[in-house]
């Protein structure tokens, strides 16, 4: 446990010694990796519920081309998780060490734009709101 000054509060080294969680400004998930690949932090992907594995939510992409890829988004994923191990999911606040540019979905992000869920990309997120008969997840 250690103070994080820059954000003032109090940060606490996951399992794994890859997460700080930031109290009371992020909230995760200890997951099984459930898509079939191996997922990574570096392309910070969307999953959702897929059901469970032992004591673990199971998790696989999503996809804001119908309700059944989109409707259980729960969070982008955290650290590099292999193939139906467990890992952490960030359920809501800051994800931090990833490239926010928009350049690895070939599109240009600027600081304030919102993202949604991508309909034609597997775990894909962007910046250009979804339109009918896809989904909006933001």
């Amino acid at each position: 446990m250690k103070w994080n000054n820059a954000l003032g509060t109090t940060d606490i080294r996951l399992l794994g010694g890859n997460i700080d969680l930031q109290v009371g400004q992020v909230e995760t998930a200890r997951v099984v990796n459930g898509t079939g690949g191996n997922l990574l932090k570096s392309q910070y992907k969307a999953c959702r519920v897929i059901g469970a594995q032992g004591q673990r939510l199971q998790i696989g992409l999503s996809q804001a081309n119908q309700e059944s890829t989109s409707a259980n988004t729960i969070g982008l994923v955290a650290e590099n998780i292999n193939t139906n191990q467990e890992g952490f999911i960030i359920t809501n606040g800051i994800l931090e060490e990833i490239d926010t540019t928009g350049s690895l979905q070939s599109e240009t992000w600027a600081d304030g734009d919102a993202l949604y869920l991508s309909p034609t990309v597997l775990g894909g997120i962007t910046n250009v709101k979804p339109s009918a008969p896809n989904h909006t997840v933001i």
